[in-house]
């Protein structure tokens, strides 16, 4: 019996120790905030794609999901009419690899108006558009 209890207990500790050893923590690496002319899409809950227009007439594609977990940002329509969108997201990389991924903190739009439906595919599970209510 007491062969038992110490193997039980052994599996416990060595359970335990490979637990807590394998937690991966993100460590915020960086705050980005991008000003201009934006097009936002609302694919689905807690994805979105924002296209941010740059001086020169470049356009950057920013893309946020679920990779770094619950992805639910701020949006704000305080934006005065003539002045640029703006936002903020933060960079995160998980600790033991080199995988960053990016969360969207908060937008500033002029009104609720700018942000677009998007499609989302689940593979074998289907896929379609997300409409916008107005």
């Amino acid at each position: 019996m007491a062969r038992i209890l110490s193997a039980l207990l052994l599996l416990v500790v060595a359970l335990v120790c490979l637990l807590g050893c394998g937690e991966q923590k993100d460590e915020i690496s960086e705050i980005k905030h991008l000003k201009g002319n934006m097009r936002i899409l609302f694919h689905e809950y807690e994805r979105y794609t924002i296209f941010v227009e740059l001086p020169g007439g470049k356009v950057e594609v920013h893309q946020f999901g679920v990779a770094c977990g619950i992805n639910t940002p701020e949006f704000t329509h305080d934006v005065p009419a003539g002045q640029p969108m703006r936002l903020t997201y933060q960079l995160r990389k998980r600790s033991r690899s080199n995988f960053v991924c990016k969360e969207l903190l908060t937008v500033h739009l002029h009104s609720v108006v700018e942000i677009g439906g998007g499609g989302w595919d689940h593979g074998k599970r289907g896929h379609g558009q997300t409409n916008v209510i107005e």
